[in-house]
């Protein structure tokens, strides 16, 4: 038997048995070029009179397929309170026939969500049904996977990024009393300080509004300190 392609052919044999089957030894066609590869099978009786050769045309497809996921997701790589319903994960493929199937998971270690996207164009994005919603993953990193298979069942590398997930709102709070009692006399009124505290926005800015009877406004600002309290003058 000698499958070949263009000028380049590799051949290998087998022994015909008493019921006429046979099974040739393993070739590596590994070298040939992907495509149609025409296989011949020639035969000869002991008395050397040669069977007409038989041909059959396979197909060659060992170009290893790749996959890759985009360097930035989500805007930032962080999914926040606002994104964590609707995430959207989308990279690139070469040697991936279109329409293919992209499966993409998210793990945070102990559950794993798993998502589909189809190949387009060398590109894929979760879109519809598919994009991926990861509250209840817990907060921290989360890895990102994306796996496909060209036509021929040939798979690509999984890709691999990790994202952060932060879905828990930070609280903030105003101290119960100000002022010593909750009341601005004429001594204090310039000089009006806020106090209070924060969970989970330390160095963050807190901005603080006093608002009158009237409508009228005046804000303040002040860092989070990293004990979670904040004084804003």
């Amino acid at each position: 038997m000698a499958p070949k392609k263009g000028s380049s052919t590799v051949s290998t044999t087998a022994t015909v048995l008493s019921s006429g089957a046979w099974v040739a030894e393993p070739a590596d066609i590994s070298a040939l070029t992907d495509g149609n590869i025409t296989v011949t099978a020639n035969a000869s009786d002991t008395a050397g009179n040669a069977a007409s050769a038989a041909t059959k045309t396979i197909t060659l497809d060992n170009a290893a397929p790749t996959i890759t996921i985009d360097a930035t997701l989500e805007g930032d790589n962080i999914v926040n309170i606002a994104e964590d319903a609707t995430v959207v994960i989308s990279g690139t493929t070469a040697n991936v026939e279109d329409a293919q199937t992209v499966t993409v998971t998210f793990s945070d270690g102990t559950t794993t969500i798993s998502k589909t996207a189809s190949v387009s164009s060398d590109a894929f994005a979760l879109t519809g049904g598919q994009i991926a919603d990861i509250t209840n993953l817990n907060d921290g990193p989360i890895t990102v996977t994306a796996s496909v298979s060209d036509a021929h069942g040939n798979a690509a590398a999984t890709a691999s990024r990790t994202i952060t997930l932060d879905n828990l709102a930070p609280q903030v709070s105003i101290d119960a009393t100000l002022e010593v009692d909750n009341i601005v006399n004429n001594a204090e009124e310039a000089s009006v300080v806020v106090t209070g505290t924060s969970a989970g926005a330390a160095g963050r800015t807190v901005t603080v509004t006093a608002t009158d009877t009237n409508g009228d406004t005046d804000s303040g600002t002040a860092t989070i300190a990293t004990d979670g309290t904040y004084s804003v003058t």
